[in-house]
């Protein structure tokens, strides 16, 4: 099965949008029997680090607790980056599809380079 996160959710604008987008995520796939999920990211030309990685957080607690496995599409090197960059933040092992292909790869994490990365950590992990 694969969603698209535009159908989830009128904007992506915040952290409390992605929550949304998983709640409604989460509607779409009860009851279904399911072994892969694509949440599809694509055509979304503006979307904040932090919607991506509510997105990628709360799907692989998903996983975790179904044993579906969740791939995402993504179409744009900004995209992976974010990926990357929740990836590397909180540890996870995600994998992505390119916008026309069907062979997921690994994300390689990538931790953030800002300054006050710890305190930025802090914050993400205990919210």
């Amino acid at each position: 099965m694969e969603i698209r996160v535009s159908e989830l959710v009128p904007s992506v604008a915040t952290r409390t949008r992605g929550a949304e987008a998983i709640e409604a995520l989460k509607d779409r796939i009860r009851g279904q029997e399911l072994t892969d999920l694509v949440i599809d990211f694509s055509g979304i030309r503006i979307m904040p680090r932090s919607f991506v990685d509510e997105i990628a957080y709360k799907s692989q607690r998903i996983q975790q607790e179904t044993g579906i496995r969740i791939i995402y599409r993504v179409d744009s090197d900004v995209t992976l980056g974010k990926l990357a960059w929740s990836a590397g933040l909180r540890g996870l092992k995600l994998s992505y599809l390119w916008q026309n292909s069907n062979e997921p790869t690994e994300v390689e994490p990538r931790a953030p380079k800002e300054p006050e990365w710890d305190a930025q950590r802090e914050e993400i992990m205990t919210t």
